[in-house]
């Protein structure tokens, strides 16, 4: 995005990592909650963005920045990308939702650049029940540890269910280690990696799933990654016909048991004006089932963004379920 320069330390390669036990932490350890001086400036910024009329997806970082509360986002970057690499953003509950929605976008220009998250290159989603959704997140049943194709995410619930939705985050780094302390022999199966499914959102001529083996764990520059969503391993070596083993099997069940074991878990039920921001590499999410409500106007509602940094994240390529023309990541529009 113009008129960032990313710092040359933007991410913390050059040294292993070590990931947290969500048991071992309270909630303190990862909420921030927004100050009364912040959200006054806060508001006043987003006042004059209504005033100039200017569309959500045209406000830049300089529309969103003042000396309250640039220290808040440089703070969110900073703890997403060396810290825990996850924040809850609370306190922001008496903003009008149209007034969420500017922030939300402006907190992704503070880390980097929105990422198409669809063909149709969509940039915000609505993640919410939907009939026929081939995504576990356009369902009310409950959602297994997944990773997104997207270098951060950042989540902005806006409405809450009838009953149930409780968001769950895992440090993947932790569970990389469990894995490694108990199995070497699986971990190195994961790391081996699957063929996967591309959702259907692969550009004309592209494979509907990659034609290579994309890595649940891997390292680069120091930086080790994770990337997993069972259900595009299973879809793909189904379609595929291409049988897991026995090892694989077992592997891919040790990893969901390991990332559902509450030792490791953060849950934290999300409230109307709430901002969950992770670094999807290193946290890994899902959330519980929920009962919604019939009248469509009042489901469950949160809304997604994928950024990629100024200084992109380093990853092997393989770790790309889309291997975009345009060099990015998340999922081209075409």
């Amino acid at each position: 995005m113009p008129g960032i320069n990313p710092p040359v330390d933007l991410w913390p390669t050059g040294r292993v990592r070590k990931g947290w036990y969500g048991s071992e932490l309270g909630t303190p350890d990862f909420v921030t909650r927004v100050e009364a001086r912040q959200l006054d400036a806060i508001k006043a910024l987003i006042r004059e963005i209504n005033d100039s009329g200017k569309p959500v997806a045209e406000i830049r970082k300089v529309d969103l920045s003042h000396r309250h509360v640039d220290p808040l986002f440089d703070q969110i970057g900073r703890e997403v990308r060396h810290g825990k690499g996850l924040l809850i953003l609370t306190g922001l509950s008496d903003l009008a939702e149209p007034d969420l929605r500017i922030l939300h976008w402006g907190i992704g220009t503070h880390l980097g650049t929105a990422l198409s998250q669809s063909h149709r290159g969509e940039l915000v989603v609505h993640v919410t029940s939907k009939q026929g959704s081939d995504r576990g997140s356009g369902g009310t049943a409950e959602l297994v540890m997944h990773t997104d194709p997207g270098e951060i995410i950042i989540l902005l619930a806006v409405r809450k269910a009838k009953a149930g939705g409780v968001s769950r985050f895992c440090s993947s780094l932790a569970a990389w280690d469990e894995m490694q302390s108990r199995r070497p022999d699986l971990a190195q199966i994961l790391q081996e990696g699957f063929r996967c499914w591309r959702y259907g959102e692969q550009a004309p001529g592209d494979d509907e799933y990659t034609p290579y083996n994309v890595p649940v764990f891997s390292e680069c520059e120091g930086l080790r990654s994770v990337v997993y969503a069972r259900q595009t391993i299973e879809r793909a070596h189904a379609d595929l016909k291409i049988g897991l083993s026995l090892n694989q099997i077992v592997a891919l069940n040790m990893f969901d048991s390991i990332v559902a074991d509450p030792r490791l878990r953060f849950e934290i039920m999300l409230e109307p004006g709430d901002l969950a921001i992770m670094n999807n590499y290193e946290v890994l999410h899902s959330r519980s089932s929920y009962d919604d409500h019939y009248e469509w106007e009042k489901r469950r509602l949160l809304l997604r963004l994928w950024i990629e940094s100024p200084a992109p994240r380093p990853l092997q390529w393989q770790a790309l379920k889309f291997q975009n023309k345009s060099g990015r990541q998340g999922i081209d529009p075409w």
